[in-house]
């Protein structure tokens, strides 16, 4: 009677293991990114969300370096510069590891803070850095140099804010580097 005991419990419990398994391989990136985004928006101070996606097949890897112009408006406490990288594309994943980003505005202008952000493929953001001033001059250069870990899905983008607390923008760029992953 107890080996009999023992046995359904093991069976039931391979049962609850394969239909976990099973609701993994069912469970894709679009339903994993509405759930991170329903449980974001009833998030509490000092409570956080997870999101970790399946396992996926690297067929090959390349360096990645693309360098961003972004579009300037505003003046003094409105002033900003921000643009969009553009999608991994299908099949595609993109890890940043560095972004690095030049600011020319007015003499005299101050940077307020700088923002790269991971959008989903519905615009809503996922995932926010905040990146600090690495230079700032009297004659308005400023430029900011960090070290990121973003991953970036085929849906998804990423996207740089820059603004400045006093000035008027001149012109602004960013670069990003890190590895483009082909997936299979």
């Amino acid at each position: 009677m107890a080996s009999m005991t023992s046995s359904m419990k093991i069976v039931a419990l391979a049962t609850g293991a394969l239909l976990g398994a099973a609701a993994i391989a069912l469970y894709d990136d679009s339903a994993s990114a509405q759930a991170a985004r329903a449980a974001s928006s009833r998030l509490a101070p000092g409570h956080s969300v997870e999101m970790v996606t399946l396992a996926t097949t690297v067929v090959s890897t390349a360096h990645y370096q693309a360098e961003l112009p972004l579009t300037c408006s505003g003046v003094d406490t409105t002033a900003d510069c921000s643009g969009d990288f553009k999608k991994p594309g299908a099949n595609h994943q993109l890890n940043i590891t560095r972004i690095s980003c030049f600011y020319d505005a007015t003499v005299g202008s101050k940077f307020s803070n700088a923002g790269i952000s991971l959008i989903d493929s519905t615009g809503a953001l996922v995932l926010q850095e905040v990146t600090p001033l690495d230079f700032s001059s009297s004659e308005g250069a400023h430029s900011l140099n960090s070290t990121v870990d973003l991953q970036i899905a085929a849906g998804q983008h990423l996207s740089v804010d820059l603004t400045l607390a006093k000035g008027i923008p001149n012109f602004a760029f960013c670069t990003a580097t890190g590895i483009l992953s082909t997936l299979g």
